[in-house]
C-alpha cells in the first residue's frame, strides 16, 4: 500500500505554466497564498468567498423575476375590489 499526497489547484491563479498549488491546513482546509481562494474537500456545501469566486455567478441560476402577468379578474381579486370604479358623478 502506498501512500498518496491529495494537492488542489487554484482555479485562478497560475505559476509559469501550471496553476498554484493551494496550501493545506490540518483542518482540512486548502488556501491559496495569493488570492486567497479555499476548497474543503469532502464537504459539498462549502463555498468559497474570496473575492474571485463571489464576483463568478453559476450558470443554473435564474435571476428573479420583478414582474408578473396577471389578468384583470385577478387584479381585482388581490386589491379586494368587487368590481372596477366606477366613472366620477357628472360625466
Amino acid at each position: 500500500m502506498s501512500d498518496s499526497i491529495l494537492i488542489l489547484r487554484c482555479p485562478y491563479c497560475t505559476t509559469g505554466d501550471d496553476f498554484k498549488e493551494l496550501r493545506a491546513y490540518k483542518d482540512g482546509l486548502f488556501v491559496c497564498d495569493a488570492c486567497g481562494h479555499t476548497v474543503r474537500p469532502g464537504v459539498p456545501t462549502y463555498r468559497c468567498t474570496c473575492r474571485n469566486c463571489l464576483k463568478w455567478k453559476p450558470p443554473d441560476r435564474k435571476p428573479k423575476l420583478r414582474f408578473r402577468l396577471v389578468t384583470s379578474v385577478q387584479f381585482r381579486a388581490e386589491e379586494g375590489v368587487g368590481a372596477w370604479p366606477s366613472a366620477p358623478s357628472g360625466f
